[in-house]
């Protein structure tokens, strides 16, 4: 095997990944493990040539399949009792407490996951050890300066160890490993089919979705739904990203601000939006916007950041109004009620979602964790993971305050009266 075979994949550089031979990286996988490979499948995006390779690489090593390292071990431990003429014990027991414990809820526990690896990132950025961070900041930004000892020590001569390339992504990338392929929010796929169970959308009448991220979830609407879901992302690099990556048809994406793009009146079924509204300051004026592109009839489902009461900030509040990228302008559940009716809509669904989005954040930043704990980012890659923990952590800890929910609300347009039922003149 070449000397490049000792590459690590998991610390490769998205333009490196993409400029490796096949052989190159076939040899790679050989010394990664079935459950690293898995992950690496699972949170990297690779060529046709790559994807080639690494499922022609799985049929010729079936143990590094998913589940083929835990497989083997159960057969392996049954000829080595029998070289030693001992009976094998059965794993009856041993599978039924595997199985209890996959099937209990996965509930995170103990401190949030965003702070190990924000620990983590700040000993890489100051550069010093894990372990060392706090005499770091207890000596005021300082390396703490070793005590020199009684009696010199000779050095060895360092060994020669080849540094794995800094690992370097784009936000898009980023987002997608900690939410899942073709996400910028969490709760992938399932969360979206929740959202919109239930909704009255005809079969054939296009959707609208004016907080598109990465198209994921327009995707996951389209097929839903059965129906054309038309995607509009603001952030221009999400926007590219989406297009890049969109192969579904009824779902296309498109670069826009839903505040000033034109929609053709009585369009659209039913508006999606998510986790977006609480930093629009004119909501009425969006609205106003926005409804006449409904269709008679048509609804509305938006999940956001919302007030549980008007009462004083706490600091976890004040924490989270500080660190939001932009100015956040949350409104109470009533408050909301009341945008909606003012807009001609009946509420028809209201929802806290706040424990379970808690639940996705932490396992996305969770998943991340240790999938870079023995990588080595450049600096702009450190400094853009920071940002992004700071902002999910401070909106983790206003959620479990309490102060701060994560609601959604279904509102349907009300009936239109005619005109001879104004016009009836009193008997």
């Amino acid at each position: 095997m070449s000397d490049d075979a000792t590459i690590n994949l998991a610390t490769v550089g998205t333009a490196e990944l993409e400029g490796m031979s096949t052989q190159v990286f076939a040899g790679c996988l050989d010394t990664m493990s079935g459950e690293s490979i898995a992950r690496f499948k699972r949170m990297r995006k690779l060529s046709a040539s790559h994807r080639s390779a690494l499922e022609k690489y799985l049929l010729e090593h079936p143990e590094k399949r998913p589940g083929g390292e835990s497989e083997a071990a159960p057969a392996a431990a049954p000829a080595k009792a029998a070289a030693k003429g001992k009976k094998a014990k059965p794993a009856k027991a041993a599978k039924a407490a595997k199985a209890a414990k996959a099937d209990a809820p996965a509930q995170p526990k103990g401190p949030s996951p965003l702070l190990p690896l924000k620990r983590l990132l700040r000993a890489w950025w100051v550069g010093v050890a894990v372990k060392d961070l706090d005499a770091y900041d207890k000596n005021g930004g300082k390396t703490v300066p070793k005590t020199a000892s009684a009696k010199p020590v000779e050095k060895a001569a360092p060994a020669v160890v080849t540094q794995p390339a800094a690992v370097e992504f784009s936000r898009a990338e980023m987002l997608q490993m900690l939410w899942g392929e073709g996400f910028a929010l969490p709760g992938g796929e399932a969360f979206t089919e929740k959202l919109l169970n239930d909704l009255p959308v005809p079969e054939g009448h296009p959707c609208l979705d004016i907080t598109a991220g990465l198209g994921g979830g327009t995707s996951a609407a389209a097929n839903l739904c059965k129906t054309v879901v038309e995607g509009i992302e603001a952030d221009p690099h999400l926007a590219e990203a989406a297009k890049a990556r969109t192969t579904n048809e009824r779902a296309p994406i498109a670069c826009g601000d839903p505040m000033i793009q034109p929609f053709a009146n009585k369009t659209y079924s039913a508006i999606f939006a998510r986790e977006t509204l609480f930093t629009v300051p004119d909501r009425k004026k969006l609205l106003a916007h926005l409804v006449p592109a409904l269709r008679p009839l048509g609804s509305i489902v938006l999940t956001d950041f919302m007030l549980a009461t008007r009462d004083p900030a706490s600091p976890e509040m004040k924490a989270w109004r500080d660190i939001e990228p932009v100015r956040a302008l949350p409104y109470t559940v009533e408050e909301y009620t009341e945008l909606l009716d003012l807009n001609k809509f009946s509420v028809q669904g209201c929802d806290d979602l706040s424990t379970e989005y808690i639940n996705f954040i932490q396992a996305g930043w969770k998943r991340l964790h240790t999938c870079l704990q023995t990588a080595k980012f450049s600096p702009e890659t450190a400094s853009m993971l920071m940002t992004e923990g700071n902002i999910w952590l401070a909106r983790c800890r206003a959620l479990e305050s309490g102060q701060l929910r994560l609601i959604s609300i279904k509102g349907a347009l009300r009936p239109a009266h005619p005109m001879s039922d104004a016009m009836t003149m009193p008997t």
